[in-house]
């Protein structure tokens, strides 16, 4: 074999061996799998928009229209009625639709707080403390997540629902009640306590929070979108693990995004709902627990006539097993 040969037969082989290895190395872009998201806007879910502004949705193949809505409630009814794929609503309205018969799924919490939810009362009214609050008169929007943490901090300091007058107050108008005067103290969830708290000043009002409650927001579907949005999910859950790092590695960076996202919302009023959130996807017993507490509370008070929150019923921890099998810490039921 001439000299020139041989190099004809080593450059053409260069050339497979470098034409075979991009082959293997080549991954042809993923068919977009779409996704309605019925979203709630709030800074809880921060996790979908970091996910969506660092465009992990389209590098993990899903194509996600948001539908926007005023509350978590009006959110997963867009996915009870078959308009939406996925909700980010609080626990509370999850609970209620499943003791009403509804068949949601619960696929991971999307964050956690112990102070998100908060009472914010009057010092002119003689309110302190937790104690200070029997007698007076509490603004909160019942049937909420707000309402189940009022009685557990009432509950705390022995104060009987006889001993306050609780009037039912919308959400958009409850920042505005407690700065007219018409109630003493609201329970309410941010960004409200903030407006609350800036409508008074800070020196007029004080916060109050209990231990005994967490507020979870949630990731929630229907057992009728499980398989044919099977795909999609697993997606879309591999996109919010991402977005759960990079918020913990870029926390600054982090709520500029959000506060981009929610533009409509004050910055200033952003800032500390931030701080006491922890974003999250888990399945653990802590959320079980409450879910279970809140789900009596409401059968107690009335709300629904079933006596049992069926954990099989709510729970499908495939998808976060899958991606995040750290995330899932309890076992369903059988």
């Amino acid at each position: 074999m001439t000299l020139i040969n041989k190099w004809r037969l080593i450059v053409g082989s260069s050339f497979f061996l470098l034409a075979v290895g991009v082959a293997l190395i080549y991954k042809p872009p993923l068919v977009p799998e779409k996704l309605i998201i019925a979203d709630a806007d709030q800074i809880v879910f921060s996790l979908l928009y970091v996910a969506d502004a660092q465009g992990y949705f389209k590098e993990e193949g899903v194509e996600v229209e948001y539908k926007q809505f005023a509350s978590g409630k009006d959110a997963l009814n867009s996915v009870l009625s078959g308009e939406s794929d996925v909700a980010t609503v609080f626990s509370t309205p999850v609970i209620l639709a499943v003791l009403s018969g509804q068949p949601v799924k619960v696929l991971s919490t999307l964050h956690r707080s112990a102070k998100n939810t908060a009472i914010v009362a009057r010092r002119d009214c003689n309110i302190e403390r937790i104690a200070d609050l029997r007698g007076k008169h509490i603004g909160v929007t019942r049937n909420t997540n707000a309402d189940f943490m009022l009685s557990v901090t009432l509950d705390s300091e022995g104060i009987p629902d006889n001993e306050v007058r609780i009037s039912d107050i919308p959400p958009q108008r409850i920042a505005a009640a407690l700065k007219s005067g018409e109630v003493d103290a609201i329970a309410t969830w941010s960004p409200h306590v903030a407006k609350a708290r800036v409508g008074l000043s800070s020196q007029a009002t004080v916060t109050l929070t209990t231990p005994l409650y967490t507020e979870y927001s949630l990731l929630a579907t229907t057992a009728s979108h499980i398989e044919p949005k099977k795909l999609a999910l697993q997606r879309l859950m591999r996109a919010l693990v991402r977005a759960e790092t990079y918020i913990a590695n870029n926390n600054r960076e982090s709520l500029d995004i959000v506060i981009k996202h929610l533009a409509t919302q004050s910055p200033d009023l952003l800032v500390e709902p931030w701080k006491n959130t922890r974003f999250t996807l888990s399945i653990d017993n802590a959320l079980l627990e409450s879910m279970r507490l809140e789900a009596e509370w409401f059968t107690q008070h009335g709300k629904s006539a079933k006596k049992e929150l069926s954990l099989k019923t709510i729970i499908d921890s495939s998808f976060l097993q899958h991606i995040k099998p750290q995330g899932v810490l309890v076992r369903e039921e059988p």
